[in-house]
């Protein structure tokens, strides 16, 4: 009867420990929809999570996902795509909208 119970607690930490280790999985990928230009007004046309003022304050000019991605991500792991909006032409640089997704 002992040895039953021992097995059964193994089996309730491994649960325990596999959940704990998704939960960890999921949380480290952030995604974030990046609006780059010079009015937030402007930004609102599409949807977003980041406004970057374009200037000097975030390390780039214009828009530049690299960039972007590693000041987000904290690291050189992330992947860049466009987001709704595109880029357009505007005030003192321009708009675009871009998804990052950092990887653990």
């Amino acid at each position: 009867m002992r040895g039953l119970v021992l097995g059964s607690v193994a089996l309730l930490v491994g649960v325990s420990l596999s959940e704990h280790a998704i939960f960890i999985q999921a949380r480290a990928q952030q995604i974030f929809i990046v609006c780059h230009g010079e009015l937030e007004s402007i930004c609102k046309q599409h949807p977003y999570t980041v406004f970057e003022h374009c200037g000097n304050d975030n390390g780039v000019g214009g828009a530049n996902p690299d960039q972007s991605g590693r000041n987000l991500c904290g690291h050189n792991r992330f992947d860049k795509a466009p987001a709704e909006g595109g880029s357009i032409g505007g005030n003192h640089c321009g708009y675009s909208w871009f998804r990052i997704t950092c990887r653990p």
